[in-house]
């Protein structure tokens, strides 16, 4: 509908005019009805149309991002001249006419971080000086010269003729209950979702999942075993994870990196029954000695096939801690997730980073060689079974 259309309509009655208590800062829901070069006009059911600056609904390329039937939530600002003037949030020149506004009525507003000061950050809001300590520019709080360039929206909790106080987080906690509400209602265990790590301890990582926070534990970073979270990440990646565990009743969201990365039938496609590989070993036990295969994989040679040739009493008799060794895939339990592998010394002198497959007659000539237990009486199945160790 052409705005000249519109207004026809109006004079003609068929328009609704009915009168809404309108203050400002109230947050009201609109129709677009018409749109011109410069302004955006809303039926908001009152005596006059809201009107939005076109600036307000547009992309980064500078393209209006709403139509004609569209509904937009906007806040309301004044009513001068008989317009109702409203706003999605005060950005470019308008904020410097109507910062009061913005302030008495928690409409936010647009602000640039321009550098450090003492306790948090210079921003710069329509050319005027604010500034937002630095418990209020995140959720999370990240590396602080980070934020330094960026251009964020921020409610005013403070101002006088001497300061203006801004709060990102305050905008931050509505979103993130919006954001819990919306993944009740969407999320299941087992989905797969993407967000970014904010932190790294030695148990585990958190991660953003745009505004609401899971934390993945230790043990659900890799297949294999790993001493840090920064072996695998780094704060700010961009990940895939799945959905553990959904904890609702104290909003704890559980997730899995290995998960989502490698599935154990594509762990068992990769290392079949036979492969012969390289891997370096990263532990020595009483009972065997771990090898990774790739990071966040690993494999257990046990002791009775570390050196078939020779009884030995423990694997450090027979290998260090980094010793790169040629081994054999003897089998793989989905299930329990954990890989049996035997030593392979015929390739230990000449074996090359790149992995090749044992011959069909070699590798039934090797399990030939594969005796039932350990000489202590201990098969690869059981020692798995005592141990709660996932590979």
């Amino acid at each position: 509908m052409m705005l000249e259309d519109y207004f026809k309509e109006q004079k003609a009655g068929k328009a609704k005019n009915i009168r809404i208590k309108l203050e400002p800062g109230t947050k009201i829901q609109g129709t677009v009805i018409a749109i011109d070069k410069k302004s955006v006009f809303l039926d908001i059911n009152s005596k006059s149309e809201g009107i939005i600056n076109c600036e307000e609904l547009t992309d980064k390329k500078g393209d209006l991002i709403v139509n004609v039937g569209d509904k937009v939530d906007a806040y309301f600002v004044s009513d001068k001249g008989g317009e109702i003037i409203l706003t999605v949030k005060m950005s470019g020149k308008f904020v410097a006419g109507h910062l009061e506004d913005a302030y008495r009525s928690r409409i936010p507003v647009d602000g640039k971080v321009i550098e450090e000061r003492k306790g948090g950050y210079l921003i710069k809001v329509s050319g005027k000086d604010a500034f937002c300590p630095y418990s209020q520019i995140d959720l999370f709080l990240k590396e602080p010269a980070s934020y330094i360039g960026n251009s964020y929206s921020f409610i005013i909790t403070e101002m006088n003729k001497f300061n203006t106080v801004l709060s990102r987080r305050k905008l931050l906690e509505k979103e993130k209950v919006k954001r819990i509400e919306y993944l009740r209602e969407t999320l299941n265990e087992g989905d797969l979702i993407t967000g970014t790590v904010i932190s790294m301890k030695d148990f585990g990582v958190f991660v953003d999942l745009n505004g609401c926070e899971g934390f993945i534990p230790i043990s659900e970073l890799a297949w294999g075993r790993i001493e840090n979270p920064s072996e695998l990440l780094k704060a700010d990646d961009r990940i895939k994870v799945a959905v553990k565990r959904l904890d609702w009743e104290n909003n704890k969201i559980t997730l899995s990196y290995r998960s989502a990365q490698t599935s154990w039938d594509e762990i068992a496609d990769r290392y079949p029954i036979g492969k012969l590989l390289s891997g370096k070993v990263t532990r020595l036990t009483n009972f065997g000695a771990f090898v990774e295969l790739e990071k966040g994989i690993e494999g257990l040679i046990h002791i009775s096939r570390i050196d078939p040739g020779r009884k030995i009493n423990h694997p450090r008799e027979s290998l260090t801690v980094g010793d790169v060794v040629s081994i054999v895939i003897e089998s793989i339990d989905k299930e329990t997730q954990k890989i049996s592998l035997a030593r392979d010394f015929s390739g230990e002198n000449s074996f090359s980073d790149q992995s090749k497959s044992v011959g069909q007659t070699e590798w039934k000539d090797f399990k030939r060689g594969k005796p039932e237990s350990s000489q202590f009486g201990t098969s690869l199945a059981d020692v798995f079974k005592e141990l709660d160790f996932k590979s």
